[in-house]
């Protein structure tokens, strides 16, 4: 039997392991030549955009349960916990696109407000999709703190409704330009924090699962989302074993041990880690051009590890600055 309340008591530092695993597919987008395993093992660290949805969707289900205020205040304060290091971090970066590109106002402030990626599908895209997300999950925590034999039904319905609103129309051409588009893109993940939400009564109050039960059901979402759905996304199905084998390896690393005091500190510091991953990333071609031509840049194994290693310091210190002006408001 498996322990679902793991991923509560270990939420922090699965969210650091999901935060390791967009560093690794960010990888491939970046240009580093890997075999071609190991690129699509690189690749599919991208499930870890889904962990930390399903595990967002678990942390929004607890808080809201606990909140005794407008549901309008809560929105604003999970507002202030993703603007205050976006704005910190975007703000370091402009004084580089300030100085060292072609800078054009317009351009920065669409990207800041995250408009870019709605029009454009620029920016920190995930950011752009919590603002909706956040928005939304007081509904959805109405509609999911139902009783359990309507819960199942609750959330099949809106399960249903999300994958055949995001999947209707033309969705495999892709058109960036596109707000529809966009949406489309961005949504297609939304049933990962959707279970997340779900599944979070169960885990709290502690329930077990077994092995060959959770195993069972990821295979056949795995073949009804390969072969009958294939057209569809369905890399939130896997979530749950992922993050309960990680739970159980983070159990196993016990509280103390030095991995696991990094991976909780990712995790606390995950999107900020996320931000200044895009943002370094972004601006290291620019600073490594005129070394392009050498040895030591070939493969960009290189200068994408100054990429993880400047991300890196950026997310220690604007989380540390973060966390002073969030206590300051």
């Amino acid at each position: 039997m498996m322990d679902l309340y793991l991923l509560s008591k270990y939420r922090t530092s699965l969210m650091g392991i999901a935060a390791l695993f967009i560093i690794i597919c960010h990888a491939p987008v970046y240009g580093v030549e890997l075999p071609h395993y190991v690129r699509m093992l690189f690749v599919w660290g991208n499930i870890g955009v889904d962990m930390f949805l399903f595990l967002s969707g678990l942390g929004c289900f607890y808080s809201l349960s606990h909140y005794k205020q407008k549901k309008c205040n809560w929105i604003l304060k999970r507002y202030k916990r993703i603007a205050i290091p976006y704005i910190i971090i975007q703000v370091v970066f402009l004084a580089y696109f300030v100085c060292c590109s072609d800078f054009r106002l317009s351009s920065w402030l669409l990207e800041f407000s995250t408009i870019s990626f709605w029009t454009n599908h620029t920016g920190c895209w995930y950011i752009a999709f919590l603002i909706p997300v956040y928005a939304i999950a007081p509904f959805m925590f109405v509609c999911l703190k139902t009783q359990d034999r309507y819960r199942h039904i609750v959330f099949f319905v809106l399960l249903v409704l999300t994958i055949v609103i995001v999947n209707t129309g033309n969705v495999d051409v892709k058109d960036n330009t596109s707000i529809l588009y966009n949406i489309k893109w961005a949504f297609k993940r939304f049933p990962g924090f959707l279970l997340g939400m779900y599944l979070a009564p169960y885990i709290l109050s502690k329930k077990k699962i077994h092995i060959v039960k959770l195993l069972g059901m990821t295979a056949i979402g795995f073949l009804l989302f390969n072969t009958v759905f294939s057209s569809v996304y369905g890399w939130w199905l896997y979530v749950p074993l992922i993050c309960l084998v990680c739970s159980y390896f983070v159990k196993w690393l016990l509280d103390e041990t030095v991995i696991n005091s990094f991976l909780k500190w990712m995790g606390g510091a995950s999107l900020e880690s996320y931000v200044t991953n895009i943002q370094t990333k972004a601006i290291m071609p620019s600073i490594m051009s005129s070394f392009s031509d050498k040895p030591l840049l070939y493969g960009h194994y290189f200068d994408y590890t100054l990429v993880i290693i400047l991300g890196l310091f950026l997310t220690y210190y604007s989380h540390n600055l973060s966390k002073l002006i969030a206590q300051k408001i």
